[in-house]
């Protein structure tokens, strides 16, 4: 099957380019991703974002640190680190913005580690403004990621149930040293509101799966594309030991909150496969090369 020609193509943000706050490049690899709503596409890069028009005609431009430069005392204010993933979310028509924030010291990856999540307050990401949220991620406790937890490689989904869930890979610092996996519920209700946040954080121990958990996402709101009410999401990932998916479901608590369940992984089987010759395939366990930021 040959792949349709895309209906629009346009230049997308540069390394060099000049946006509010700064150069629009800070790092590589540029983690280049986006998302469509119903009227504008917005891109991010290390470490910045774009607003376009449907057409392609740029509409604003700006860094991660110019995003948050109102956002109070906190890493996300100044201390921005990339990791940059745009969402939309068609069920309630708003953008969400997201990155990593936190110190460095002579080259070494410093704690508090924080995800940054801007939520645009309208449907229209140029002038409505921003909601902004400052989350630490690496709070200690029983069951939450342990201090010193950098929460690399987060994926995000959006469920019909009002949640926004997330998970990452921890690597504990400074030896960035994989130790496990982060998940997280949010409620989107609270973030498009503005409201004080309701979330609640996990984390799985472990040094082997999973590894990059990816959490199940929406792709339309038609009654055809929604899972049945009360449908947990879904965290899947790569099992390491065998030709199998692991997944494991995540049913939240009132409001995205505390009191919820992860369940123990079901593995679901895959055809087997082969890797192509001289492709390098990290395992957790062994020390991997972080992405190299400004």
């Amino acid at each position: 099957t040959v792949m349709p020609s895309p209906s629009q193509n346009f230049p997308g943000l540069s390394f060099a380019d000049s946006v509010t706050g700064g150069q629009a490049g800070a790092g590589w690899p540029p983690d280049s991703n986006g998302a469509i709503g119903r009227n504008h596409y917005i891109e991010a890069v290390n470490d910045a974002y774009a607003i376009y028009s449907k057409t392609g005609a740029l509409l604003a431009a700006f860094t991660e640190n110019s995003l948050w430069s109102s956002g109070g005392s906190n890493p996300c204010n100044g201390m921005s680190y990339g990791d940059p993933v745009v969402l939309y979310d068609q069920i309630g028509d708003r953008f969400i913005l997201t990155h990593m924030a936190f110190s460095t010291s002579s080259g070494s990856f410093d704690s508090p580690f924080y995800q940054c999540f801007a939520v645009s307050k309208t449907s229209d990401p140029v002038t409505g403004g921003w909601w902004l949220y400052a989350l630490r991620m690496d709070p200690g406790g029983s069951g939450l990621p342990p201090v010193g937890t950098l929460n690399d490689y987060a994926k995000f989904g959006i469920w019909n149930d009002g949640c926004l869930y997330m998970s990452a890979n921890g690597f504990a610092m400074p030896a960035e040293s994989y130790s496990g996996v982060m998940y997280a519920s949010l409620s989107r209700a609270d973030m498009e509101a503005g409201l004080p946040l309701t979330w609640s954080a996990g984390f799985l121990s472990t040094t082997s799966d999973p590894f990059t958990m990816i959490p199940s996402n929406l792709l339309g709101v038609s009654a055809g594309a929604m899972p049945p009410t009360g449908t947990p999401n879904y965290f899947v990932s790569q099992s390491l030991s065998q030709f199998s998916f692991q997944v494991r479901a995540f049913t939240p608590g009132p409001n995205c909150g505390a009191g919820g369940m992860f369940s123990a992984p079901v593995n679901v089987s895959e055809t087997a496969y082969t890797y192509p010759d001289g492709e390098v395939v990290p395992q957790p366990g062994t020390s991997t090369p972080l992405d190299s930021l400004g």
